[in-house]
C-alpha cells in the first residue's frame, strides 16, 4: 500500500515537488530528501533509493535512520500484530523514531571519527 501510495504521489508530481522544496529550503541535494521521504513511507524503497547517493557520513546516517525507524509501512504491520494487546502504539512509534535518531547520530559520529 505504501509503495503504491508513494508511486501515486510520484506520478502526480507531489513527491517531486515536496523533495525539491525541502532540498531548496536547506540548500541540499534532492536525492537525500527523496531517500528520506521514501524511507519514512516504505523501508525497501527508501533504502533502494539510496543507491545513487555517495557514501558520506550524512548519507550513511540517513540509512541508519531509515533502518532504525523502520518506516510507516513496518509500523502499521506492527500495529496489526499488537492489536488486542496492552502495548501502546504511540509509545512504540516514539520509540522507533528515537531508535532511528540514535542510530543516525551514532553512525554519523563513528563514520566521521573513523574516516581515513
Amino acid at each position: 500500500f505504501f509503495f503504491f501510495f508513494r508511486s501515486l504521489l510520484d506520478a502526480l508530481g507531489v513527491f517531486q515537488s515536496l523533495t525539491l522544496f525541502l532540498a531548496q529550503s536547506t540548500n541540499s541535494d534532492i536525492g537525500f530528501y527523496r531517500s528520506l521521504l521514501c524511507g519514512i513511507m516504505e523501508l525497501g524503497s527508501g533504502i533502494s533509493s539510496m543507491r545513487a547517493l555517495a557514501a558520506t557520513p550524512r548519507n550513511l546516517a540517513l540509512c541508519s535512520f531509515i533502518l532504525g525507524f523502520g518506516s510507516l509501512s513496518v509500523h502499521c504491520q506492527t500495529l496489526a500484530a499488537i492489536s488486542g494487546t496492552k502495548l501502546k502504539c504511540a509509545r512504540h512509534f516514539v520509540g522507533r523514531i528515537g531508535h532511528g535518531i540514535i542510530s543516525a547520530i551514532l553512525t554519523f559520529l563513528l563514520f566521521t571519527l573513523l574516516r581515513i
